[in-house]
């Protein structure tokens, strides 16, 4: 009996700490339209736990979708609860290549959303692929 409450209580404890890690999004290959539009990637969300006031975003690389030459450094990032309202108080570019990522502080208000998306669009009237990093926090 204590052998099988152990191990019954062992389990719990195991899928109870891999629903609270928190991990943060690495090298997301997104597409960016063209003409500046912003990105309803709805596949580039993630969680938060509602105790940092700010999430982060992080630009690797960018490419321009063609063969065309290679002058694109930069992406604009902005932060989106569930329904697709922006909920950062700024949306800034991104750096390709920089080595820390970009702080959004969350609005007042949303600081307790629970899941988060990052929109991307390209810097020119260009399409791009880019790889980037995104945390909720």
């Amino acid at each position: 009996m204590k052998v099988q409450l152990f191990i019954s209580l062992t389990a719990f404890l195991l899928i109870f700490n891999v629903g609270i890690v928190k991990a943060k999004v690495t090298n997301k290959n997104i597409y960016i339209q063209p003409n500046k539009v912003w990105s309803a990637d709805y596949d580039c969300t993630d969680s938060r736990s509602g105790k940092y006031e700010s999430v982060s975003s992080r630009l690797i690389s960018v490419k321009p979708d063609n063969n065309s030459s290679d002058n694109m450094h930069k992406v604009q990032v902005q932060v989106t609860n569930s329904y697709d309202h922006v909920i950062g108080k700024t949306s800034p570019k991104l750096v390709e290549q920089s080595k820390n990522s970009t702080k959004i502080v969350i609005q007042e208000g949303y600081k307790d959303v629970k899941r988060v998306g990052f929109e991307f669009r390209g810097c020119s009237k260009k399409a791009a692929y880019a790889i980037v990093d995104y945390n909720g926090r």
